[in-house]
């Protein structure tokens, strides 16, 4: 199974689909495909500014693909922890890096159906 080339060398790791890195890289690339977003007002239109900031005011906007870039991740991260808690069975889960520092987009949408954990953001 091949997925998207990670720094690390491998293929398919979660940090490609999960983390704020591959959403901003998301941004950028739907953006240079033409794409319409208000992402771009947040950079004065220069694609190579769209940063987590320029995402996070557009998704508290509405904007659609800013929408849909944060709700793909947070089921890849849904998903990946619901592997790692059906596997490991952890008493909690902590999130930390990028993306829980921002506490305006709660972009965990953990669609976990196994074991009840505490998830700290």
């Amino acid at each position: 199974m091949h997925g998207l080339p990670c720094g690390c060398g491998n293929e398919g790791c979660l940090e490609q689909y999960a983390s704020v890195t591959s959403m901003v890289n998301n941004a950028k690339k739907s953006l240079s495909e033409g794409v319409r977003s208000s992402i771009l007002d947040y950079s004065n239109g220069d694609i190579d500014l769209v940063d987590s900031y320029c995402l996070t005011k557009a998704y508290e906007n509405q904007d659609k693909l800013a929408s849909r870039i944060i709700m793909d991740a947070g089921v890849f991260l849904g998903v990946g922890i619901s592997l790692i808690i059906n596997l490991l069975n952890p008493p909690l889960v902590i999130f930390f890096g990028g993306g829980g520092k921002d506490k305006r987009i709660n972009f965990v949408t953990v669609h976990t159906q196994c074991h009840l954990v505490k998830v700290f953001i």
